[in-house]
């Protein structure tokens, strides 16, 4: 319809033109036409109207959401379920008396003693026994504090002169003789060299050699209660070193012939055995009863027990240790058997274990 227009149109402007203008046209065949201006819209022409510009609607961006952090959630440690603890032991204390059983092969028994701790050597109980026997005689010369003593007392003061101390040693005959007079019923050799003059020979020198001491100077120990450290002190100046020093002028052992270098030294041994033994029995307790008798049992004041019953691992170890230092006597029972022991080795698992003393 539209391009009908357009016809009609260019009929009617043909008809209107003149001939002049055609012969015009004519002339002006070969003459150039002028172009028509840039913005000139020739009406005749249809015009292709432009399409629309497209608008490109942008599409959104895909936005990719960040995947969430992957939480690592940790396993749980696995539970240790700690071995259940094993029982605490038990542990008991009571008294017992004698022949009590304490444990199956254990009784809290006991045996009194007959002889005591300190066991003195047969010499030194024959220094004891003269000592005793010759305090109540009388002499001038005796010391102000010089009294009688018991045997019991007497014994107290040698109770440490063992036979590995102050051994027991061989005599001469006439030696051998003047000790057993001095130890008898007849009081007349006591009287003899403990009465009168402190030197009577060849007595008094069968004494001192034998004993190793000069009779007046322990008697002051004996009866008189005086300090062996201080009586005992310095050599033993025997009858033979007054002979060889002031008779023949020979003081010095080294001068002397072999034989009485030996009696010296053998001598001086003696002294020093008894002196040293004689200060360790000042410093113990005096006996209570005399060697070879048995002790009363009134001694013997109490008797307690001890149990552990449970893992020796679990205290066991120290607690019976604690025992065996302490003097106890210790039995083990492991539920098939039952003994006596004197260590821990050896010892686990369940036990009990029992323990006394007698003190």
């Amino acid at each position: 319809m539209k391009n009908a227009k357009y016809v009609l149109i260019l009929m009617f402007a043909l008809v209107g033109c003149s001939k002049v203008n055609f012969q015009n046209a004519l002339q002006a065949e070969n003459t150039k036409m002028a172009a028509p201006p840039d913005d000139y819209d020739d009406p005749m022409i249809p015009v292709t109207p432009e399409p629309p510009p497209v608008v490109v609607t942008p599409e959104p961006p895909v936005v990719t959401p960040e995947p969430p952090p992957v939480v690592v959630v940790p396993e749980p440690p696995p539970v240790v379920v700690p071995p259940p603890a094993p029982p605490a032991p038990q542990k008991t204390t009571g008294t017992c008396t004698k022949g009590q059983s304490v444990s199956s092969c254990l009784s809290c028994d006991y045996t009194v003693p007959t002889v005591p701790a300190w066991q003195p050597s047969t010499k030194a109980e024959k220094l004891a026994q003269i000592q005793y026997l010759s305090c109540p005689i009388k002499n001038a010369s005796n010391s102000p504090t010089h009294t009688t003593i018991t045997q019991l007392q007497a014994v107290s003061k040698i109770q440490a002169c063992t036979q590995a101390i102050y051994p027991e040693t061989s005599m001469y005959d006439s030696q051998a003789l003047t000790i057993a007079a001095l130890l008898g019923d007849d009081p007349y050799m006591r009287n003899k060299i403990y009465g009168g003059l402190w030197y009577q020979p060849p007595y008094t020198d069968h004494f001192e050699q034998y004993f190793g001491v000069y009779h007046a100077d322990i008697i002051k120990v004996f009866c008189g209660g005086e300090d062996p450290a201080t009586v005992l002190a310095g050599p033993m100046l025997t009858k033979e070193y007054y002979d060889l020093c002031y008779g023949l002028g020979q003081c010095d052992p080294s001068q002397w012939t072999s034989a009485a270098r030996t009696r010296w030294n053998t001598i001086q041994a003696i002294r020093d055995q008894l002196r040293s033994c004689m200060i360790t029995s000042r410093d113990l307790p005096p006996l209570t009863v005399l060697p070879g008798q048995p002790l009363p049992e009134t001694l013997v004041k109490s008797c307690s027990w001890k149990k552990f019953d449970g893992l020796f691992e679990v205290g066991g170890q120290a607690e019976v240790q604690s025992w065996l230092d302490a003097g106890y006597k210790v039995s083990v029972e492991t539920g098939v058997s039952c003994s006596q022991i004197t260590s821990t080795a050896g010892l686990s698992g369940q036990v009990t274990l029992t323990g006394f003393i007698c003190q």
